[in-house]
């Protein structure tokens, strides 16, 4: 794993190392941050400080020994989130940690639990947690479906889809009329209720607040026009970006998480210029919600994509058109 080493440069912000520790019962430990530090009282993911010099990973290692008195094995990153508080600017580096050493003690007296996953949007967090959050919530491969030859085969494949693991499918069928489109993501969901899968919608508003889907997600011509948060917190909004200025919108209208593409050539439009790995990775980190690497994507990409910053692949061909 690559070591980030944090440059004097960026001594304006706090950076800080976050471990989000999981357990075998998709539990994540969290702690009661003391009434008189800043967001006193709120819920915390353990971490600290990044020192100067210091690599996120080693000032990780060093703050769970400090913290929780364990060493940690296992660990990948998650997500990084710049946020402003206005009187503090901070950066999270937050990392996976799904393997560890020793057991879990607060040694600085912080009230330390254990929580469903599922149940965390029942605690109070910081602003900058949000993201955390979501990102522990969303599956590292986000299908979007393809052509289908009749609703009975799209069915098939996303049951085929939900067996395999595949957490996260997008219903996209625009050929469909309203009518057949709203009995399909009924059906759909119908499947991914029993499952820990979601289904989130590409369709209007109008016809998504009649379902009971997990989401919505939005073309980028409908992000352009929107201007705030078209549903509920708990409901997922999901949009598509090309650029960092569209990723920026994205964020100040309250989008969950984002596909951003394309990052390396596609068949289906040929010619069109690629983002690749670096730049994806330098637009990726400005932004402090989980973004989905879309665009000439394959489940082999998937190291690469979460190295440079992504929460994981999007694809059509590489995942639904192999179910």
């Amino acid at each position: 794993m690559s070591q980030m080493t944090i440059p004097e440069s960026s001594s304006n912000r706090i950076h800080v190392a976050v471990g989000v520790i999981t357990n075998n019962q998709k539990q994540v430990l969290i702690s009661k941050r003391h009434e008189h530090l800043h967001q006193g009282g709120l819920w915390e993911f353990p971490g600290g400080k990044i020192e100067q010099g210091e690599s996120s990973e080693s000032a990780l290692r060093r703050e769970l020994v400090e913290e929780l008195d364990i060493e940690i094995k296992k660990y990948r990153p998650l997500i990084t989130i710049p946020h402003d508080y206005n009187d503090k600017q901070v950066c999270l580096d937050v990392f996976n940690v799904t393997a560890f050493t020793g057991r879990p003690k607060s040694c600085d007296r912080q009230e330390l639990l254990w929580v469903d996953i599922c149940d965390l949007k029942n605690f109070s967090f910081p602003a900058a947690n949000k993201s955390i959050i979501s990102a522990l919530q969303l599956a590292e491969c986000y299908v979007i479906t393809g052509a289908i030859e009749s609703s009975e085969q799209c069915k098939n494949k996303v049951q085929s889809a939900v067996a395999q693991g595949l957490g996260l499918i997008q219903l996209r069928q625009k050929e469909l009329s309203d009518t057949d489109y709203l009995a399909l993501a009924n059906d759909l969901l119908k499947i991914t209720r029993n499952s820990d899968s979601k289904l989130i919608l590409n369709c209007s508003l109008d016809l998504f607040i009649k379902t009971n889907a997990d989401g919505i997600h939005y073309t980028g011509q409908r992000l352009r026009d929107c201007r705030q948060r078209p549903l509920a917190n708990d409901k997922f909004f999901s949009v598509s970006t090309h650029t960092l200025e569209e990723l920026q919108h994205a964020v100040d209208v309250g989008a969950d998480f984002a596909m951003l593409s394309p990052v390396l050539a596609t068949q289906s439009h040929p010619g069109e210029p690629e983002l690749g790995w670096e730049h994806f990775g330098d637009i990726v980190k400005q932004i402090p919600i989980p973004v989905y690497a879309l665009g000439g994507m394959s489940i082999s990409h998937l190291a690469v994509a979460r190295q440079h910053g992504a929460q994981g692949i999007a694809a059509i061909s590489a995942l639904w058109n192999d179910l």
